[in-house]
């Protein structure tokens, strides 16, 4: 009898102890949200901080001055290629000893090559606290959304509730989010999986 009894509470045990570890880890993958800071960098307006990454709209020099004084070391720039603005913004970066990185998105919604641009330049190692900047603000909400979901387990309904507010556009956008992340996801899980060829 105290055999079954025991089976039986263990049984119901499982499910209460399994549940209250997803949630934790759950609470963990979350990471650090995303905090909206007005006048962060004088006028350059919206600033959105999620822990060392900073993201917001195209700065000038007088931001990126500022934004190395907090203590920024590398500015990530998704605004397509060969932009006059970029080219402003490299010169202060290299005046200031900040690394500059050129991802170059083309479109408002980006291409598989761009995203992995930019996945690789936040993955960096060595970027220490980042600047991300496009034209609005809404292409880095959007790219800043699938590193989140993709490369910190962050939850994909947080991550979009929280771009939305950043300045990510409705609609199109969103779908390209859970699309990359599906990809991005897909390849790491593929990866994981595939033998050693040693």
């Amino acid at each position: 009898m105290a055999p079954r009894s025991l089976l039986l509470s263990t049984l119901v045990l499982i499910p209460l102890l399994t549940g209250c570890t997803s949630l934790r880890a759950g609470d963990e993958a979350e990471g650090p949200r995303v905090e909206h800071r007005q006048a962060e960098l004088g006028d350059l307006g919206s600033v959105s901080v999620c822990g060392d990454v900073w993201l917001t709209q195209a700065p000038a020099p007088r931001h990126l001055d500022l934004a190395h004084r907090r203590g920024i070391r590398t500015v990530i720039s998704l605004m397509p290629p060969r932009s006059p603005a970029d080219d402003l913004v490299a010169r202060e970066c290299e005046r200031n000893g900040m690394q500059f990185v050129r991802v170059g998105i083309v479109a408002e919604l980006p291409t598989d090559a761009e995203v992995d641009r930019a996945m690789e330049a936040l993955s960096r190692h060595d970027r220490g606290p980042t600047l991300m900047y496009c034209t609005s603000g809404a292409l880095t909400a959007t790219v800043f959304a699938i590193w989140r979901a993709a490369r910190t387990g962050a939850p994909i309904e947080q991550v979009l509730e929280e771009a939305r507010r950043t300045g990510m556009k409705p609609g199109a956008p969103e779908s390209v989010v859970r699309t990359q992340v599906d990809r991005l996801l897909g390849q790491a899980t593929t990866t994981r999986a595939r033998p050693n060829d040693a």
